[in-house]
C-alpha cells in the first residue's frame, strides 16, 4: 500500500468536505507523506506501511484494534495484489 496515495486522497475529500482535522494530524499526515517519498527514493521496494503497522500496534495502546485490523486487512490485501 502506498499510504502516501491513501493520504493524500483522504486529505482531498478532507478539503473537499470541508472537515476541520487537528493541526497535530494534518502535521502528521505531511511526515508520512514525505518520509514515504524519502524511503521510496531511496528504495524503491520499500513497503513504509508494512513495516510501520507492527511498530504501531506495539506502541501506540490508543489505536482501536478495529482500525489496526482493517489497516493490517488492507495490508494483506495489496500484498496479495502485488504477487500477481
Amino acid at each position: 500500500v502506498e499510504i502516501g496515495n491513501v493520504l493524500e486522497r483522504m486529505m482531498k475529500l478532507v478539503r473537499k468536505y470541508r472537515v476541520n482535522l487537528d493541526p497535530a494530524f494534518t502535521s502528521l499526515v505531511v511526515s508520512i507523506v514525505l518520509l514515504e517519498g524519502l524511503g521510496r527514493q531511496l528504495d524503491g521496494s520499500i513497503d513504509i506501511f508494512g513495516l510501520a503497522l507492527p511498530i504501531l500496534w506495539r506502541t501506540d495502546p490508543t489505536v482501536s484494534k478495529d482500525i489496526a485490523v482493517a489497516m493490517g486487512e488492507a495490508w494483506v490485501a495489496n500484498q496479495k495484489n502485488v504477487a500477481k
